[in-house]
């Protein structure tokens, strides 16, 4: 199975050439719309994103959402059935703490991540309600895609000059004895790719720490 991954990709989705990829399944781990939390513009935003995404010549898409996706987030919280909507229309997977099976390869996948201002999808720093959304990964899960990364795992933000990655996540990521793959973002300056106790992470941010683009998706095969 092949994967290509992309993540924070802000509005400049488009930019992207996927002319030489040829993979069975294309994953977007999050922040795919700017900021606009006004209702209008993050609909339109929202909308214009996901006929680009759907038309994309893959044969499985999967979407989780990120902090800035807050058309995704007010779903969420409003219990639209955005899930049923997005593969019915367009034939996307979009995971919100759910659990895909794609020839024989478990994917999971979760928005969440530590409480950072006032953004979608967070949820207090090593709090309980944190840790239950990680505990819910399957203990077969193969490939984890989350918006943000694991503590310590591409996660250094150069302003900070500090890990921003979940302490929580880390611990559950040790318990996965069957995990290959986890596709994050966030931390855009963290882009990049790691192996660490026989699982792949790749931190796939598209735009750069000032916001320009330039990051190219990686491409990975994964061996059921």
């Amino acid at each position: 199975m092949k994967i290509v991954h992309i993540s924070d990709t802000h509005g400049l989705h488009r930019e992207i050439d996927f002319a030489n990829i040829e993979a069975d399944v294309l994953v977007h781990s999050g922040d795919f719309l700017t900021e606009g939390r006004d209702s209008g513009y993050k609909q339109f935003e929202f909308e214009a994103f996901i006929n680009w995404f759907g038309a994309l010549p893959f044969k499985h898409k999967i979407l989780v959402a990120g902090n800035h996706d807050w058309f995704c987030f007010d779903a969420f919280q409003s219990k639209s059935p955005l899930k049923q909507t997005l593969f019915d229309t367009f034939g996307i997977h979009y995971l919100e703490d759910d659990a895909l099976v794609i020839n024989d390869v478990k994917f999971y996948g979760s928005p969440w991540q530590p409480e950072f201002m006032n953004w979608a999808y967070n949820l207090p720093i090593n709090g309980a309600e944190l840790q239950q959304r990680w505990q819910a990964i399957p203990d077969d899960t193969q490939v984890l895609i989350t918006h943000g990364p694991a503590f310590g795992h591409l996660d250094n933000g150069s302003p900070q000059k500090r890990s921003l990655g979940c302490e929580l996540l880390r611990q559950r990521l040790e318990q996965l004895a069957q995990l290959k793959l986890h596709l994050f973002g966030h931390i855009h300056e963290a882009y990049g790719t790691k192996q660490c106790g026989g699982v792949q992470f790749f931190n796939s941010a598209y735009l750069n720490i000032h916001a320009r683009s330039g990051n190219y998706p990686p491409l990975m095969e994964l061996q059921p």
